[in-house]
């Protein structure tokens, strides 16, 4: 737990000395990190019980699955991949090709699971190889239970003006099928795509921490009101119907 402590550490300071912590969206994403760095280590305990530098390994996996994010809000002012750059990719680039991993201290034969993880974590499609990645399935849980708490509490932005449902995201809901985020338009699309990911954790202790806490309701009511009525309606009907 040691090493936790120290690169937990390391990993503060740089957020501190080089971006803007008054910043809400730099904030934001600091506070992201290390809730989901803390899922990570809740998952790990029970998928590893009792190997604890497996716990250190999901831990970092955590913590540095964003390590773009940061740079990508001061260079383009948006956390939106499809406006800037690939966030996954972008942290995979500053860690292992410039090696910004080095500051850490993290044995250099866990690099490459650390790259995996964080490389794939955002994909809409994993390569077969990659399907059954214990650490790649864990880590895309962290963080969508980490967004899903946010999100229950009204924290992340619907990012849109526009009322409305675009159809392809309506009939993924429906499904409980993962979004393709290029049709993702409008407040309701949003919404919706913030519930759908409960449908797609990996791991049943992700499901009942979901479960237990009914956060698609949360969501729902944490958001309603940047919605129209009409817009309230169906998003209660789709949920209903669940």
């Amino acid at each position: 737990m040691n090493k936790i402590k120290k690169n937990t550490r390391i990993f503060n300071q740089y957020i501190k000395q080089n971006y803007d912590m008054s910043n809400s969206n730099i904030k934001r994403k600091y506070k992201h990190s290390h809730m989901v760095a803390n899922y990570m280590l809740l998952l790990s305990k029970k998928i590893f019980p009792k190997q604890k530098e497996q716990y250190f390994l999901c831990y970092m996996i955590g913590l540095l699955h964003d390590f773009a994010r940061f740079i990508q809000w001061k260079t383009y002012g948006t956390y939106k991949d499809l406006a800037s750059r690939d966030h996954a990719d972008w942290a995979v680039e500053l860690l292992f090709q410039k090696n910004q991993i080095s500051m850490f201290d993290i044995p250099t034969s866990y690099y490459h699971t650390i790259q995996t993880a964080i490389q794939y974590h955002n994909k809409f499609d994993w390569p077969q190889e990659i399907q059954q990645n214990c650490y790649c399935k864990m880590i895309c849980d962290a963080d969508r239970l980490s967004n899903i708490m946010l999100q229950s509490k009204g924290e992340t932005p619907l990012f849109s003006t526009q009322d409305g449902f675009t159809q392809q995201i309506v009939e993924c809901f429906k499904k409980q099928q993962k979004m393709d985020y290029h049709y993702m338009h409008t407040k309701g699309d949003t919404l919706l795509a913030y519930m759908s990911s409960i449908y797609l954790l990996h791991y049943e202790i992700s499901k009942q921490i979901v479960k237990k806490g009914k956060y698609m309701k949360k969501m729902f009511y944490a958001y309603q009101k940047y919605l129209n009525q009409e817009d309230r309606n169906k998003i209660w009907e789709f949920i209903c119907e669940q």
